[in-house]
């Protein structure tokens, strides 16, 4: 029995001491134990001693004025931890080492961020966390450690949040910063934030007084106070709705103004023995700002001028002389044209005018087209019909005009009572006059020539005729019986004469019915 009892003691102490210990909080972790093998076939006795426990690596405090160096990893980067928190142990099934899987690492790729477009960090004001707000910056001044990417006093208070980039084809953390606290803008709508430009100082001329040049800032609205005249003035630089200016930039300004140059000034003096030049005076910024045209002596261009143009003016504007001043002319007399860049015109052609034809009504009329930038000129003045000359020319110095430009132009009068009289068609029957028709007349002629033959002739006729031997024959017609007391009356040789006139006409037109044949 007392043997059955130190077997039972012994297993329970064995299942206690298998038990897992639990650390107290706040306890360093032990180092994952690391399993490794050898070559020898020599079986060794289990070592029953504790595992020695590693004191954990002391986190170096953070340089004062250097951001972290990015982590590169050559596999999908794990997410950023709490350094105050232990580390994950590994997982046994990869014996500690990283995971390959290239499903994990195409998801790490996709989840790259793009360094052009912008991230929203939370910016708190050095000592002033009250007026912390959220801004808007480009993911690429934070990994270059521009601006809110510089890890100095100015910045050092500002929520970053962790995020991935590509350098090539690797995958880049950026660690964050102050991640391990609440983010003191929470979800505030995001301001722009912008920088600003330096205002530059135009110096006086002979005909205006210096003035201060403001820059055109998105974002930025500059006002000048007390105004931008001569004297001490003040420029102050103000966010614009919707954006906030670094507070790291430059917002106030002071200049000081001067008038315009005296008249005895050597830029300004003119006298009657010296070379007058023209000069296009130049304002910035930038350099080479057209703003007004001065004529001076030819003395203010210095030594080294030779009497070729164009010749740098010598002022910081870079303003040009660009030829000798004619006699009396003054600056307001030089054309602003001449001191802007020449540029080339644009070539268009004139349409030729026309004239409309005259009608039985009204007179021709003279017809000008309407042509972009080109105006015509009528000479003489259009009065009615007659000849004119019509001259094209452009409208605007941009424009130059290409071939004809001069038009000769004839306008009729109004067409002839002759002209405007409309003939009959060629198909049109004449008006009927009541006359008797033609073929009436035609058949009237011969018949009654006919009648007249057969009445005069009814009397016996004996009509012979012979050919060599052939016997002769007579047609003899019954007389004509005639009504007592009518006198035959002879006809004379003129009679005779009508009568055979008048049978040869019959006879032809027997012929022609006949088909010719008598």
């Amino acid at each position: 029995m007392k043997k059955i009892l130190i077997v039972l003691a012994m297993i329970a102490a064995s299942v206690f001491l298998a038990q897992p210990a639990v650390a107290d909080e706040g306890d360093a972790p032990a180092e994952a134990a690391v399993e490794t093998t050898t070559d020898t076939t020599t079986e060794t006795a289990p070592d029953t001693s504790e595992p020695e426990q590693q004191a954990p690596a002391e986190t170096p405090p953070p340089a004062a004025e250097s951001e972290p160096e990015p982590v590169v990893n050559e596999e999908p980067a794990p997410p950023a931890r709490d350094v105050n928190k232990p580390a994950p142990k590994p997982d046994e099934s990869t014996s500690g080492n990283a995971p390959n899987d290239d499903v994990e690492s195409g998801a790490a790729v996709a989840a790259a961020v793009d360094l052009d477009t912008k991230v929203t960090i939370c910016h708190v004001p050095p000592g002033n966390p009250a007026n912390a707000h959220a801004i808007s910056v480009s993911y690429n001044s934070i990994v270059k450690g521009e601006g809110h990417g510089k890890n100095n006093g100015a910045h050092s208070a500002d929520w970053i949040p962790s995020f991935e980039y590509l350098v090539g084809d690797q995958v880049v953390v950026y660690p964050g910063r102050n991640i391990n606290e609440a983010n003191p803008c929470d979800d505030e709508e995001p301001l722009i934030e912008v920088g600003t430009e330096d205002p530059t100082l135009a110096g006086p001329t002979c005909l205006a007084d210096g003035k201060v040049n403001l820059p055109d800032t998105e974002g930025v609205i500059y006002t000048i106070t007390p105004a931008n005249a001569p004297g001490d003035v003040d420029v102050d630089a103000t966010a614009d709705e919707g954006y906030i200016i670094d507070d790291q930039a430059t917002i106030h300004w002071d200049f000081t103004v001067l008038p315009k140059l005296a008249g005895d000034d050597p830029q300004c003096v003119i006298t009657d023995d010296e070379k007058k030049v023209v000069v296009c005076k130049f304002t910035g910024p930038p350099p080479g700002v057209f703003d007004h045209i001065i004529i001076v002596n030819e003395s203010a261009l210095g030594e080294g001028f030779e009497g070729d143009f164009p010749y740098p003016f010598g002022d910081a504007q870079d303003s040009i002389a660009i030829r000798y001043a004619k006699d009396g002319e003054q600056a307001k007399d030089v054309p602003i044209a001449e001191c802007l860049p020449e540029v080339e015109p644009t070539e268009i052609t004139a349409e030729a005018p026309i004239a409309d034809p005259a009608t039985c009504d009204e007179d021709g009329s003279l017809v000008l087209p309407e042509t972009d930038h080109v105006t015509y000129t009528t000479e003489p003045v259009f009065d009615g019909p007659g000849k004119y000359t019509i001259t094209a020319s452009v409208t605007d110095e941009e424009f130059v005009l290409t071939g004809k430009t001069v038009f000769k132009v004839t306008v009729g009068g109004k067409l002839p009572t002759a002209d405007c009289v409309t003939p009959a068609k060629e198909d049109d029957l004449l008006p009927d006059t009541g006359g008797v028709p033609l073929w009436i007349l035609l058949l009237a002629g011969p018949m009654t020539a006919a009648g007249l033959i057969i009445l005069m002739r009814r009397e016996p006729v004996s009509h012979a005729s012979t050919s060599g031997r052939m016997p002769s024959y007579s047609l003899i017609l019954p007389p004509v019986k005639k009504p007592a007391g009518i006198t035959r009356v002879h006809a004379t040789t003129e009679h005779l004469g009508f009568m055979k006139a008048v049978s040869q006409v019959v006879a032809a037109i027997g012929s022609f019915f006949r088909g010719g044949r008598r």
